[in-house]
């Protein structure tokens, strides 16, 4: 994994275990889809970050846990589940 890539992933921990919604810019284009079970969407990173501060504020202490990964030049993808 180059350092750039290790970096956006301790951002995007960053994010989610310790609410850093600020670092948000730094890990998201302006939209991406969004393949959940809502079905495959298209958010933007103000919905994401809106999303993400409704569970963190929903269900308190909820970790994210990923367990496959995939690196690219310009982008990541990830699967993960909540704990």
């Amino acid at each position: 994994m180059t350092d750039s890539i290790r970096a956006l992933f301790d951002r995007w921990e960053q994010v989610w275990h310790e609410g850093r919604i600020d670092l948000i810019q730094d890990c998201v284009g302006s939209h991406y889809v969004r393949h959940d079970e809502k079905g495959d969407r298209t958010v933007s990173r103000d919905e994401y970050a809106a999303e993400l501060q409704t569970v963190h504020r929903d269900r308190p202490g909820i970790r994210v846990v990923v367990y496959d990964h995939s690196f690219t030049i310009d982008g990541a993808w990830f699967r993960f589940a909540f704990v």
